[in-house]
């Protein structure tokens, strides 16, 4: 698996490249088997005082295995805190 740091969806920072670990993410009602896939942040809004939200966008390494899944979202997965409990514990590898 190589060296990496393990760390929590939420802690993530823009241009941080990571591997996710085991990860299914919902798009509109179906799930996306995102395990073992290599990504990069692009987006990070931390939450403050006039909007808590705390929101990730990450996009996809492979342009090919959810292209037409994706394709609204341009290859990205969207993490919205705290809508998005079930991904609360969600575990990265980050990658040099």
């Amino acid at each position: 698996m190589g060296k990496g740091k393990i760390v929590n969806i939420k802690s993530l920072k823009k241009g941080d490249k990571i591997r996710f670990l085991e990860h299914s993410h919902t798009i509109a009602n179906y799930w996306i088997d995102c395990s073992n896939m290599f990504a990069k942040v692009n987006f990070v809004h931390l939450p403050n005082k006039k909007d808590n939200r705390h929101q990730i966008d990450i996009k996809l390494k492979n342009k090919t295995k959810y292209k037409s899944d994706l394709f609204e979202w341009e290859n990205s997965l969207v993490f919205l805190f705290p809508d998005n409990e079930e991904y609360n514990d969600v575990k990265v590898k980050l990658i040099q």
